[in-house]
């Protein structure tokens, strides 16, 4: 059986227009598709595994406080992995400084042409941010430690960039589980796929990870940003 290199999850409670959506993507970005109604659905649906996929959330009609919610829900954090994105969006809601720290990595509003999206998910897979260059900056320039490790490493959660950065203070296994309402074994379990992610074998070692990490974080110059992926 032929490995299915793209994948595409539609999420939201239309099931005829996400059904004519996919329909679209799959002739426009070469990618099988398919919908569903949850987040909680799409993190358990093992329909298709790709090698690439990505969570595309309709946002119509849903309040700026319900989008909030749901970009920090249990939910979100199951799908963080799969490029998550939201479309049919309105620009005003300013959202994207939260979303982007839960790991959503796209935004498309209600006003985009469709061939906006179809370019914006193939940036998306080639594991680019869809989100316009003023925002990126933005947020790139927000003091906020853990989610720019998460921004700068999407490999890893936000619960993983912030355990690092609370490692990275001399914290102990039990003052972190502390700060983060966790057990002392979750902390451990958090530790061991940090070090696999990025690759060291103890503290020590993720410590000076984290502090070379950080040194990155300064504001990039326009050379550093590849706008030709992202919208105007």
């Amino acid at each position: 059986m032929q490995q299915v290199l793209r994948s595409i999850q539609i999420v939201g409670a239309n099931s005829l227009l996400n059904a004519l959506l996919a329909a679209f993507l799959k002739e426009s970005v070469a990618a099988e598709c398919g919908s569903c109604a949850t987040l909680e659905d799409a993190s358990h649906n093992k329909w298709l595994e790709a090698e690439k996929q990505l969570v595309l959330i309709d946002c119509f009609a849903m309040r700026r406080d319900d989008i909030l919610s749901m970009v920090e829900s249990a939910g979100m954090r199951k799908v963080t992995g799969r490029r998550p994105a939201l479309f049919n969006l309105h620009a005003e809601m300013a959202i994207e400084h939260t979303a982007i720290g839960s790991g959503v990595r796209g935004f498309f509003y209600l006003d985009d042409p469709v061939t906006s999206l179809a370019k914006g998910i193939i940036a998306l897979f080639e594991d680019e941010y869809w989100i316009s260059r003023k925002q990126l900056v933005n947020f790139l320039a927000t003091p906020n430690h853990a989610v720019n490790l998460a921004m700068h490493h999407p490999e890893l959660t936000l619960r993983e960039s912030k355990l690092i950065e609370l490692l990275s203070q001399g914290l102990s296994n039990q003052a972190i589980a502390d700060q983060l309402f966790i057990s002392i074994p979750t902390v451990k379990s958090h530790l061991s796929s940090i070090y696999r992610k990025i690759k060291v074998s103890n503290r020590l070692q993720a410590v000076c990870w984290a502090e070379s990490a950080a040194s990155r974080f300064s504001l990039p110059s326009a050379g550093m940003i590849d706008t030709k992926h992202f919208p105007t």
